[in-house]
């Protein structure tokens, strides 16, 4: 295969351009069927956790599960947001450069959030990056599964509410 020159490229800028844009794209979609299945997974995980019918050894291994789910949840969030951001950098990079207006990165952000877009409730939400509101609703759910994992192991009378097996005094 021959070399070639810096710079001398067989495909043309506006064609890396269209598929780093798509492949930024579908980081964005994957970003967010994480948490969804995610709340999916951890609402079947912890109504068995919780469940006060459930014996000892199957709660266990739920709410095991569910701390596993959580961290490879969390762990799959931060990924994707790191790839999608990467690839949102380089367009920019690549707007600027071809005096493109702000499409992507930083300055379109910025020129997004001072559109004045009323809204009544909430409005205030709206203003947060939905990506940390969501990094930390994970992060929240993985404290709730750890906590009933160690609930499980070592009080398991609190999810059936009986106290049989307990030394009294």
């Amino acid at each position: 295969m021959a070399k070639r020159a810096a710079g001398d490229s067989p495909v043309s800028i506006d064609t890396i351009y269209a598929a780093v844009a798509a492949r930024r794209t579908q980081w964005d979609a994957l970003l967010w069927q994480v948490p969804a299945l995610a709340l999916a997974a951890q609402g079947i995980l912890l109504t068995s956790v919780f469940a006060p019918d459930t014996r000892h050894w199957p709660r266990v291994v739920a709410a095991a599960i569910a701390v596993l789910v959580g961290l490879l949840s969390l762990q799959l969030f931060l990924r994707h947001r790191h790839t999608e951001l990467f690839d949102a950098g380089w367009l920019a990079e690549q707007d600027e450069r071809s005096g493109y207006p702000g499409v992507h990165g930083k300055r379109w952000a910025e020129e997004r959030n001072r559109m004045n877009v009323e809204v009544r409730v909430f409005g205030w939400l709206m203003k947060r990056r939905s990506t940390s509101i969501w990094r930390w609703g994970l992060v929240l759910i993985l404290l709730v599964d750890i906590a009933s994992l160690v609930v499980a192991v070592g009080w398991d009378w609190v999810f059936t509410g009986t106290t049989a097996g307990l030394a009294t005094s």
